[in-house]
């Protein structure tokens, strides 16, 4: 087995994907610069660190550029909405819209001022006053953030601190009670917990796979107040982790059919009391949780088994795949998905993951990486940097390192953002697309494909739900946390992201 200088294994032969046709690589519809807070007082581009796809009620896009400048462009017109910058001026960390796919109009952040922020971009204050915060009771930097995707309990929210002192902690509120966390794990991380997810299937609701730069992911039921009960299993990358999240909800795991949970638990066994059944009930609803990803900031992939965390895929640099044609060498990884939004694509049945990767000239592409059985590593789209020489929109793609993405599976369109600035829109179609409409069409695509009876609905469930939390319980939150002493916060300056080591998550 091959390894490379970071000590992890090789990547597999990267292959062209069918959906590359002659190799010609994807066309940016339409780019545009995100203005900086005070036009005019500085050289350097604000760059995008964060994008989130929402609704106004039209379909609009959110850009975060470093620290903490947010701006809302509608994705159809491409004009700037909304753009402020947080008054606090701290950094914000990571943020989440509450609805998956751009169909809500609330997105939650975490910040380094210890706080995690609730925004409905449909108020008239919109980015500028958040209408629920979440405080840390000793003040730390919330580095991640995330909230249940699910109906059965939309109001649990969970967020990771920065190591302070000896301490890192996991948070869990319920933002109708959002005085003080629920519960706090303390033990399961000794250093910054940089990602957070919750079980995308709602038969593994409230458990949540947690990462941090003790190199450690696992996989914890917030359900469970003591901390040795709950969690589940534990996994080492032997690195920093960046990000980290679930694996697919299809029929294998790593190219190998996935376990049940029913399988599992004998639920023909006698049952003396309820305490019993309570227990069966919570084994299975913790196992059969599927695979488990993460992404180091040394470039690697890792894959377990998210019921024990045996490990399917030891640490691979994903620096070392390359591909010949089209010619192609990954510089650092943007960042990772366990579906592929093409459909040439087999991650999603296999349990594979999709990783987004990019050069520090600009390009990026997305490879598939799966078993060798299930496809193997390719290269799926490719999407080339600004053009040399070229100006404004003329110039297409990016000039400079691509630290965030966002797909709208409604309209087949890749939002991409970087340190240029630059905000582009690529349109991702089957293998049958010859380059299609220009953007106004794509943009058209948008509003059709999201628009009319759909986009006068109610927000999901959930969402409704936890803004109903939020009118109820919030108001009491806002008041407490609306002032005093804001600890734990790093000042930065506005390109410390910009190292030899790519950190391309803000």
């Amino acid at each position: 087995m091959d390894f490379t200088l970071s000590g992890a294994q090789k990547a597999p032969p990267l292959r062209a994907a069918p959906s590359l046709d002659g190799f010609s690589p994807r066309r940016c519809r339409h780019a545009q610069p995100i203005p900086s807070a005070t036009p005019g007082t500085s050289t350097d581009p604000p760059y995008l660190v964060h994008l989130a796809s929402l609704s106004t009620p039209n379909p609009s896009l959110l850009a975060v550029s470093h620290p903490s400048l947010l701006t809302l462009v509608d994705k159809a017109t491409h004009s700037v909405l909304h753009h402020a910058s947080l008054a606090d001026a701290h950094r914000i960390t990571q943020l989440h819209a509450l609805t998956p796919g751009g169909l809500g109009s609330t997105f939650i952040a975490s910040s380094t001022a210890g706080t995690v922020s609730s925004f409905d971009v449909r108020s008239p204050s919109a980015l500028t006053q958040p209408t629920l915060v979440l405080r840390g009771p000793r003040g730390a930097p919330y580095h991640s953030v995330a909230a249940s995707p699910h109906a059965t309990n939309p109001h649990l929210v969970a967020a990771g601190t920065e190591l302070v002192g000896v301490d890192a902690h996991v948070d869990i509120y319920d933002v109708r009670s959002p005085a003080a966390p629920l519960f706090r794990y303390t033990e399961s991380h000794s250093d910054d917990v940089t990602s957070l997810r919750f079980h995308p299937s709602p038969h593994h609701a409230d458990i949540l796979v947690t990462g941090s730069t003790d190199g450690l992911v696992c996989a914890i039921d917030t359900t469970v107040d003591n901390e040795d009960d709950a969690v589940i299993a534990v996994g080492n990358t032997a690195s920093s982790v960046a990000r980290s999240g679930w694996g697919g909800g299809g029929s294998q795991v790593w190219g190998k059919p996935a376990a049940t949970a029913q399988a599992d638990v004998d639920m023909t066994a006698d049952v003396d009391d309820d305490d019993d059944l309570n227990q069966q009930e919570a084994d299975a609803r913790r196992k059969g949780l599927g695979s488990v990803w993460a992404v180091g900031d040394m470039q690697t992939l890792s894959v377990w088994d998210a019921d024990k965390f045996d490990p399917l895929l030891d640490p691979v640099d994903v620096r070392s795949s390359t591909c010949l044609r089209p010619a192609w060498t990954t510089d650092y990884i943007i960042d990772a998905h366990c579906t592929s939004h093409l459909a040439s694509s087999a991650s999603s049945a296999t349990g594979g993951v999709t990783l987004y990767v990019g050069t520090t000239e600009g390009s990026f592409s997305i490879l598939t990486a799966s078993p060798e059985g299930a496809g193997g590593w390719r290269m799926e789209a490719l999407f080339p940097q600004a053009a040399a020489g070229a100006v404004g929109a003329a110039a297409g793609g990016h000039s400079d390192i691509v630290r965030c993405v966002d797909y709208d599976p409604a309209s087949r369109i890749l939002y991409s953002g970087g340190e240029d600035g630059r905000l582009c829109m690529w349109r991702l179609a089957g293998a049958d697309d010859d380059g299609g409409d220009e953007a106004d069409g794509a943009a058209t695509q948008i509003r059709q494909s999201m628009g009319g009876a759909a986009m006068d609905q109610a927000p999901a469930a959930g969402t409704a739900a936890f803004l109903g939390a939020i009118r109820a319980g919030g108001g009491r939150g806002m008041s407490e946390s609306s002032g005093g002493a804001r600890g734990g916060a790093r000042s930065e300056s506005a390109h410390t992201g910009r190292s030899q080591r790519w950190k391309p998550y803000g």
